[in-house]
């Protein structure tokens, strides 16, 4: 009987010594609780004061952002510390402090922010600025957006936001990208050439705007094509049809195909660029022709007047000028003038170079050259020199054998 009153009175006892601790460590004020404190913040529903402990959170392994069976029905700002590095993005956790948002947990503080003034201890492909969900990438500046990358091709587009290719560039203007530089300035395929033509388009100051495009004025230059076509301004509704283009020779296979230079214009009215001359890769010149086989060939449209060139292998050295022509026929060559400097004064001469080649044809009419379908005298390429006949068989041929002073 002693035993059990010494029992409930030590268990009286300890409940009093709770109490009175309870209520010097703890006021309640208000509705407000205070732990450790006397003097309770009237803000706070619970001020807890101490200057060497801290408080512990619950510690729950979440199994991701979306776990609602971890925590049965959690409540909307539930505050739990996740220690469970779980799940798939965009719903994986790691360790740290979680609340939930009635819908998913969304971590408090689980990033690493990117500073202003720059950051430290960087790795490029682990620290990056972006988005890790399928969602368009976008940059503004005075809340107006003017940069956008997009999630399904990544193409990049200034000024607008929906990119066409790589690099979508838009403006409001008539001036889209200024490029300047001190030192060579190049734009490369992928692999630093093309294995194809005409892989690029570049347009310098085109006037209007893409919306109301119109024709260039003096001075600006247009680019269509590169790679195989260096220097090409094409038809479009921006600009008109002359151009002038630097091209290769042939599809790329290495870096060092040759090149050649074409010029166009474009008659008055249309918009059809017609060429006119040529530079070949060899450094033949054409003059109504895209293939002159000769450092300059002359082509016109009638064959009635002879090609100029000039050259140096198969013709006679040190000679001034020479006209020739490879079609056949009585106007093979067509001379007006002969006034020229050198040891040679004029020579016209066939393609051919056997005996049997004509070198000079004299025909009536009012010029001296044949300009009508009779020859009256003509000097073979062995020196025979023919009066009436186109076959002299020896050093002067006299058709009727006769002559009369």
């Amino acid at each position: 009987m002693k035993t059990l009153i010494s029992t409930q009175s030590k268990f009286i006892s300890y409940i009093i010594q709770c109490t009175l601790a309870l209520l010097l460590s703890t006021s309640a004020q208000a509705q407000n609780i205070g732990i450790n404190t006397l003097t309770a913040d009237a803000s706070s529903i619970l001020d807890i004061t101490h200057t060497t402990r801290g408080l512990l959170i619950p510690r729950i392994p979440l199994t991701s952002a979306n776990d609602i069976t971890t925590i049965v029905m959690p409540a909307l700002s539930l505050l739990i510390f996740n220690t469970a590095t779980a799940g798939i993005i965009p719903n994986n956790v790691k360790p740290g402090y979680y609340y939930f948002n009635g819908t998913k947990w969304v971590g408090i503080g689980t990033g690493v922010a990117w500073d202003l003034m720059g950051n430290l201890g960087t790795t490029a492909g682990t620290n990056f600025i972006g988005t890790i969900d399928a969602q368009d990438l976008v940059f503004k500046t005075n809340s107006l957006e003017n940069m956008r990358i997009l999630n399904s091709n990544g193409n990049v587009g200034i000024g607008t936001n929906s990119p066409l290719v790589n690099l979508d560039v838009l403006s409001s203007g008539n001036t889209n990208i200024n490029v300047t530089s001190d030192g060579n300035f190049s734009i490369l395929s992928a692999t630093s050439y093309s294995t194809i033509g005409s892989p690029y388009f570049i347009g310098l100051l085109a006037q209007g705007t893409k919306l109301t495009p119109t024709y260039p004025t003096t001075g600006k230059i247009l680019t269509y094509f590169a790679g195989r076509d260096a220097i090409d301004g094409r038809l479009g509704s921006a600009y008109g049809g002359g151009q002038i283009r630097i091209v290769t020779d042939e599809n790329f296979t290495s870096v060092d195909k040759g090149t050649f230079m074409d010029f166009s214009t474009t008659q008055r009215g249309t918009n059809l660029p017609v060429e006119r001359v040529t530079i070949t890769s060899n450094g033949n010149v054409g003059i109504g022709t895209a293939f002159p086989a000769n450092l300059l060939s002359n082509i016109p449209a009638s064959s009635t007047y002879a090609n100029v060139s000039s050259e140096n292998t198969g013709q006679q050295a040190g000679k001034s000028l020479s006209w020739y022509n490879d079609i056949s026929g009585f106007s093979a060559a067509f001379i007006n003038t002969g006034i020229l400097n050198g040891s040679n004064g004029v020579q016209i001469r066939t393609a051919g170079n056997s005996a049997s080649q004509k070198i000079l044809a004299l025909g009536t009419g009012v010029s001296s050259i044949p300009n009508a379908n009779t020859e009256i005298m003509t000097v073979l390429g062995n020196g025979n020199v023919g009066i009436g006949t186109t076959t002299p068989a020896t050093k002067l041929h006299l058709l009727d054998g006769q002559i009369t002073q």
